[in-house]
This record gives C-alpha cells, sequence and structure tokens, in this order.
C-alpha cells in the first residue's frame, strides 16, 4: 500500500526519535565501558568520547583485588539465584489456589492481595516486624520478604484460569493430586510466564542496594548493589583494610583513579544481568499478554 506524504513524514520523524532514545539509552552504558578501559589518571574525562583512551585493565585489576567486592557478588549471585527461583515458586502456588473456584475465601483473600498492591506498612514498621522474625543482618532477609508479590500472583491467576479446566479434571480421573496437576501439566504450560516473572525478579534482587543498606549491618553480607551505591555516592573505597582509596589507589602501579575503578565496577555489576536478557527477552510480551487475557 503507497504510504500517503503526512504518513512519511511521520515515519521519518519516528524514526529519527527512535534512534534518539536508542543512543541516549546504549551510550551512557558505552560510555561507563570505554572509562572503565581508560588510564584516567593521564586522561581527562571529557578526552574520552567513542573509544577508550590509553587502554588500560588496571581498573579492573584493583577491583578483583577486593575481597569485599568478591565477596559481594558471590552473596548477589545466590540472593538472585534463590529468591527469584523461590519468588516464582510461590507466587505460582499461590495463585494455582486462588485459580481454584472450589477454595473458599477465594474473592476476599483476592480482594486482600490487591490492597497490598497499593499500600504497605512503611518503612520502620517493616523493619521492626523483620527485626522481631530475627531477619535483619541475616542472609534470610533478601529471601523472606520478597517470596511473594501481588502483581505477580494476579498475573499467574488470570493465566491459571485461562487453561482448560478439563486438563486438570482428566487427570484428577487418571488420579493425579493438586501437586501433580501444579508441578506435572499447570507449570510446563506456563513456560512463557514463569520466564518473565523469573526474570523481573531476578532483575529486583540483582539491582536492589536498599535492603543491604537497611537490613544488614555486617558487611560480609552487602550485596554488589549496595557496595557499588556505595562506591559511587559515599566515595567509600574499593580495597579492604578500611584505608582511604587515594592511599589504596598511590601504592597501584598505573595509578587507578576513583572514577575508573567507579565504572569498572558499575560494569561488573550491569554485564551478569545484561547477559541473561537476550535469552529471555523472547518470553516478555507473550509472558505478560498470556498473563492479562480475561483478567
Amino acid at each position: 500500500m503507497r504510504l500517503s506524504r503526512s504518513d512519511r513524514i511521520f515515519t521519518r520523524i519516528n524514526n529519527v526519535v527512535m534512534a534518539l532514545v536508542i543512543v541516549g539509552s546504549v551510550y551512557p552504558v558505552w560510555y561507563c565501558i570505554i572509562l572503565s578501559f581508560t588510564n584516567l589518571s593521564s586522561v581527562s574525562v571529557f578526552d574520552v568520547y567513542l573509544w577508550p583512551v590509553e587502554f588500560t585493565l588496571t581498573n579492573y585489576r584493583q577491583v578483583f583485588k577486593d575481597t569485599q567486592l568478591l565477596n559481594s557478588f558471590r552473596i548477589s549471585i545466590l540472593r538472585t539465584t534463590i529468591g527469584a527461583s523461590l519468588h516464582v515458586l510461590c507466587c505460582a502456588m499461590a495463585a494455582f489456589s486462588l485459580s481454584r473456584k472450589e477454595m473458599i475465601f477465594n474473592k476476599f483473600l483476592t480482594k486482600m492481595l490487591l490492597v497490598t498492591m497499593f499500600f504497605s506498612g512503611g518503612m520502620i514498621p517493616t523493619y521492626i516486624l523483620l527485626n522481631s522474625l530475627k531477619l535483619t543482618n541475616n542472609f534470610l532477609g533478601y529471601i523472606f520478604p520478597a517470596l511473594y508479590g501481588g502483581f505477580d500472583i494476579i498475573l499467574f491467576r488470570t493465566f491459571f484460569r485461562n487453561i482448560p479446566s478439563q486438563i486438570s479434571e482428566s487427570a484428577m480421573i487418571d488420579g493425579a493430586g493438586n501437586a501433580r496437576i501444579f508441578f506435572s501439566l499447570i507449570l510446563p504450560l506456563s513456560k512463557a510466564l514463569v520466564a518473565t516473572i523469573l526474570l523481573f525478579s531476578a532483575v529486583y534482587h540483582w539491582n536492589d542496594w536498599f535492603q543491604g543498606d537497611f537490613l544488614m549491618r555486617d558487611e560480609k553480607l552487602y550485596p554488589l548493589s549496595t557496595i557499588l551505591m556505595r562506591v559511587i555516592t559515599r566515595g567509600q573505597q574499593i580495597g579492604g583494610g578500611g584505608a582511604p582509596m587515594d592511599a589504596t589507589i598511590a601504592s597501584v602501579v598505573n595509578r587507578p583513579t576513583p572514577t575508573g575503578i567507579k565504572m569498572a565496577t558499575v560494569v561488573i555489576a550491569i554485564v551478569p544481568i545484561m547477559s541473561v536478557y537476550p535469552f529471555l527477552q523472547k518470553y516478555f510480551a507473550e509472558g505478560i499478554m498470556l498473563g492479562s487475557i480475561k483478567g
């Protein structure tokens, strides 16, 4: 079909705007990467535009010497893996129960679930509750508060209700219980939605710095995002022993600068989660659409 003059103008403007949005989204990440590979002790950040200047790996060597950073990386991996997996499992199980018409108080529980999506107890009551449950300064403090999410349960519930009831009924006739139906039939049919919510939860756990700063007093329990936040906003040094950053940097060959070390830390923090995105991107639209149809 031949486009009209107004349609061609709109298409060109739309292409220009989308190109600007893409550049504005990608370039900040690329700039962090090239700064992390630049020897900023002899080059100003204003001299770096598209490619590293005076290429160096000193910033990364300095970062990987820090035992606290490596430990925080391990904490982030454990938190993301365990937290995201249990979140998906618990939300799916709760949604499966709410999707069954024979469940008592079904409508009441669903309404209460909707309330939690708009209101919370607040920061201080939350801390008091978690402290009374011994979840402060405890790795489980990352896991238990994030086991359930109202929005994710609603998505699962809506999708489960769209699965033909004959599937479950035929399985019951063959002697399958609810657990067998859920794990053998319902979950395999929900792969797209499971992958979508798994990624959403993983991104939350990987990027969240507040829980570490809010609940943990032991620095050995800090995730990578909390360390990164402290490096960027508070000027905390990379390197153990409590020595100031300048003193640590001065003793290293090629003198890695605080800015270079910050950028290297940022790159290390974003690369793992960015590496997962391409493999699960195809499930996004399908998963959300499947969970939102016929609410």
